[in-house]
């Protein structure tokens, strides 16, 4: 009786795990098991490696930008994309190692780097600072001024007097963009300079012909001439009418925040020798975003005067009908004053506008 009854038990364990295993379930862990729940880590994702394959016969590969031969390739011949800098690319080949290619010969469009509404417009009406970096690659040099606004600037030479985009059609491009947005606001190109007259300087910069708004020995200015431009100056080469020194322009009109800005609040915080002024401001406009002010400010004891200083970017930014506030300090006042005796007069001097957040 016990054979039997061993068996039909047997016979059940068998049938249970059985079902187990065509059902996918797996079987629960013995009473002397303990389960595992150590967390597994999810994998990293690998970096995405771009490959590219020269479309011509054959290229050059050069140790820089439009400098030294150092190999060939040919069509079908495989290279990892490092970077695009501008009509170059840095690539990765196999046995020498970091290199430079023409990047029309692996598929690229030819660009003018000193095209001005592809700088501040892009190809849809919008240039981020990201999209130049896909074009240009990583910029010589890269600031934060105030916490809201970003200064990139291309050199043409690099420090080992190598070439950065393989031109010297430009000495340098500084692009100032919105830290939030991305989005470019104002481009400076300082040229080599550029000889030729006016429709041959727009041509240069990928403009049409167009009367200016305006010229004297300095400059000639254009005021809403070209679609996603408000305003363009070009800087004449030490007065001389043949030839531009550099260009100016901007994106959003300017000045508008002078009729939508105003400040609200001036707060001190005296610790000599210097001040912390903490000054509120309100954005009165329906549409429009402001970042970045600068503001003028005269500090007195009583009447007298202890000085007068022009103080920013301030860490600030503005979308329509926000209320914000900003801290400047002065850290040296050059002397003691009583700070029962401080007054203060604030006033706003320049904003740059900025896209609204989303």
């Amino acid at each position: 009786m016990r054979t039997k009854a061993f068996l039909q038990f047997f016979t059940g364990i068998v049938l249970l795990f059985t079902l187990m295993i065509v059902t996918g379930c797996p079987p629960a862990p013995l009473p002397s098991e303990e389960p595992d729940t150590t967390a597994v880590e999810a994998p990293e994702e690998p970096e995405k490696v771009v490959c590219l394959t020269p479309t011509v016969d054959s290229e050059n590969l050069r140790a820089t930008p439009n400098g030294k031969k150092v190999g060939e390739v040919a069509r079908g011949d495989t290279l990892v994309l490092v970077q695009r800098r501008g009509n170059w690319c840095e690539v990765n080949h196999l046995v020498l190692g970091d290199c430079f290619i023409w990047a029309q010969s692996v598929g690229f469009n030819r660009i003018n780097e000193c095209d001005l509404n592809w700088l501040l417009n892009g190809n849809k009406g919008y240039a981020s600072l990201d999209s130049i970096v896909a074009v240009f690659g990583e910029p010589s040099k890269l600031t934060v001024e105030g916490g809201v606004l970003v200064h990139a600037s291309y050199f043409a030479v690099n420090k080992d007097k190598s070439l950065l985009l393989g031109t010297t059609r430009f000495k340098e491009i500084i692009l100032v963009a919105d830290l939030e947005t991305r989005a470019i606001l104002e481009v400076t190109i300082t040229l080599s300079p550029f000889e030729g007259d006016l429709d041959q300087m727009l041509a240069f910069l990928g403009l049409p012909k167009t009367k200016s708004t305006g010229s004297d020995f300095e400059r000639v200015r254009f005021k809403s001439r070209f679609k996603g431009i408000a305003l363009m100056e070009l800087l004449r080469y030490q007065g001389d009418f043949t030839k531009y020194g550099a260009v100016q322009a901007w994106k959003y009109p300017q000045r508008r925040w002078a009729t939508n800005v105003e400040i609200t609040t001036k707060d001190v915080d005296y610790n000599a020798p210097g001040i912390v002024v903490t000054v509120g401001m309100r954005n009165n406009s329906n549409s429009l975003a402001f970042a970045g002010p600068f503001i003028e400010l005269g500090v007195y004891e009583d009447t007298r005067v202890i000085g007068n200083y022009t103080l920013g970017p301030g860490n600030l930014r503005l979308d329509p009908h926000e209320t914000s506030s900003a801290m400047f300090p002065v850290f040296d006042l050059g002397q003691e004053i009583d700070p029962h005796k401080l007054n203060l007069t604030a006033k706003l001097v320049d904003m740059s506008e900025v896209p609204v957040s989303e």
